[in-house]
Formats: C-alpha cells, structure tokens, sequence
C-alpha cells in the first residue's frame, strides 16, 4: 500500500515496484533495508521513503591494437557513443561483436550487458607492385562467400592465411607453390560469427596483410 492507518501490532507489507527502465534500490527513513517486499509491524508511525535509479548494465571494452575507446568498460544506461582513437602509426578499422561496422563514433544501446571489441591496425605502406603481388577481396563487406584474388609476378611459395581479430587462425586457404599471375580462392564464412578478419599474403621476402568485414 502506499500509506494510511493501522492498528498497533498490524503487519504491512510494502512492495516497491519500478518502472520500465529503473531499479528499486532500497527503503530509506524510519526502516532501512534492501529487501522487497518489506514487512513493518505498526508499533508507532513510520515514514519510509522507496528510492528507485535508472537501471545500468556492464560494458566491457576490449581494445586490439593500439589505441583507445571512450568511454571504456564500465557500468552504463541508455545509449552510449563509443568513440575510437589510434595512437600514432595505427588506424582505427572496425568494432566487433555487440557492435560492428566502422562508424566512428558508434552508438549502442544499453539494455543489457555488451561486449564490443575496437580493432586498431597498424598502417605500414607497402608498394604492392615492387612486391610482386597484389591483394584483394570481393566483396567487402559480405554477409557469407567472399573471393580473395592475387596474383604474383614470379613462381613462389605462397601462404594465404585467415585469421580472427585475436590474431588465431581461421582458415589456410593456402599453402603451396603457384605460378606467375593471377589466383582466387573463395571463403565460405557461413559458420563464422560476424566481425572483422584479417587475411595475409606471403610470397617469399614479401607480406601483405588486409582486412574483411563480415556482416550478418
């Protein structure tokens, strides 16, 4: 009940209710306590106050590369701007997991505990023609079959690998001796979580590493 009048010795139960989006905190005043409901023998008046707060999830943040997210890990209501900034040498490419894309910066709604992961990559220019190989996937981003194409300028061992934003490897697409020209493999992400991977060629002295999107 919200109040009124009791006899001496009567027991009140008090339930505190909250409304979309809040959280019952405690009972303030002549009782002091936590617990819901609430039981009070009527000995005496009794003033209680229900304070009640905006209900908050755990945010955590996790950082891949180099650079920072604002705000960071922590406790959060609503919707929250997660802006991304990299250090010098290093650029930002993505968000994954409870947030993907590339927005900078990105908006996520807080009505549950998330978990989102800022790649940061460092920028290493690289003159693909004086390598002797180009790289590229098509398209990007995709939803499940992407085709990588290269091609190399002289016969060479050749190591085309997939890996996940962690740096684990996904998938060896290969691993052997190819001739002079253009090659393309296809990838079939149908059973990979959405996210960004990163995919490297390596051709003798030579690496090249660029980056997918996979979106679901």
């Amino acid at each position: 009940p919200a109040g009124g009048n009791y006899m001496s010795g009567t027991e009140v139960e008090l339930t505190a209710t909250p409304s979309d989006g809040q959280i019952f905190v405690g009972w303030t005043g002549d009782v002091e306590s936590t617990d819901n409901p609430l039981t009070v023998t009527m000995d005496s008046d009794i003033n209680l106050t229900a304070t009640f707060e905006v209900e908050k999830f755990a945010l955590t943040v996790t950082i891949v590369g180099n650079g920072t997210v604002t705000p960071g890990s922590g406790d959060y209501s609503g919707t929250q701007m997660l802006t991304a900034t990299a250090d010098a040498g290093w650029e930002f490419e993505g968000w994954s997991e409870d947030l993907s894309g590339t927005d900078n910066p990105g908006f996520i709604e807080m009505t549950e505990a998330r978990a989102v992961t800022a790649t940061f990559t460092e920028i290493v220019s690289i003159d693909e023609s004086i390598a002797n190989v180009s790289l590229s996937n098509y398209p990007n981003p995709f939803t499940n079959v992407t085709t990588i194409k290269y091609s190399i300028n002289e016969a060479s061992d050749v190591n085309l690998t997939v890996y996940d934003v962690f740096g684990k490897v996904v998938k060896v697409m290969v691993n052997e001796n190819r001739q002079a020209g253009d090659h393309s493999v296809e990838l079939d992400a149908s059973s990979l979580p959405a996210g960004i991977y990163i995919y490297k060629l390596q051709n003798g002295k030579y690496s090249i590493v660029k980056r997918m999107i996979l979106s679901k």
